[in-house]
Formats: C-alpha cells, structure tokens, sequence
C-alpha cells in the first residue's frame, strides 16, 4: 500500500541520516585518535628527554653552588679598606657594576634590586657582618 511505501521511505532517509552521521563521527574520531597519537609522541619524547636535563639541572646547581661559595670566599677576604673604598664609590665604573651586579644574582636572587645605588650598597654593607 501507499502508506506501507512512505513509511518504508521514511524509515530508508532515517537510517541514512544514521548512516551520515555515524561517518562523521567516524572521522571526527580518527582525527581525534591522530591528535592523541601526537600528543602521546611528544610526551614519550619528553619523558626521554627528562632524565638528561636532570642531569645537566644537577650540574648546573652544583656549579652554582661552587662560585657561590668562592664568591663568599673572595668576599671575605676583601680587606675594610677595600670595602670602605667601594662603599664611597657614588658611580663605579661599568666592570665593577658587572662584577657586583653577578655577586648580588648569585648572593641574592636575579629578581634583587641590581643598580648600584640599592642593590650594590646593600649587598656592601653587609658583606662584613
């Protein structure tokens, strides 16, 4: 019958609406699957990445550590007259500036306040206490 037919076509224009949809999902998984492979690759190549920079974060702590400690070293074996000439210095020239900029980052922090006028007068006045 005439009904039996429409409902026959409706049902055929369901199923390949279903049938359209699920390809899309289809692909919309895949290339979901491709992103995740990619971002799986990359985590594996950090991860073999890791212990090497490790190493090298180790290396670089311990080397710190060591100017750290012959900058200390040297500090302490400035005499009062030194210090008393540098602490009157109102504007040293650029070479001094470096060197007491390098021991204020290494002292104190790279974040500390590095012009001369705070920082380094700072960092003087305390060097003998």
């Amino acid at each position: 019958t005439q009904r039996e037919d429409q409902v026959l076509i409706e049902k055929g224009e369901g199923v390949n609406n279903i049938l359209v949809q699920l390809g899309r999902d289809t692909a919309i998984i895949e290339a979901h699957k491709q992103m995740l492979k990619q971002q799986e690759d990359k985590v594996a190549q950090l991860q073999q990445a890791v212990p090497q920079l490790e190493l090298q974060r180790k290396k670089y702590e311990n080397d710190s550590k060591n100017i750290k400690m012959t900058v200390k070293d040297t500090l302490v074996h400035l005499s009062m007259a030194s210090l008393t000439e540098l602490r009157s210095i109102n504007k040293p020239d650029s070479n001094v500036e470096d060197i007491i900029v390098a021991v204020i980052m290494l002292l104190k922090s790279p974040m500390a306040d590095l012009t001369w006028n705070k920082g380094g007068k700072r960092l003087l006045a305390g060097i003998d206490r």
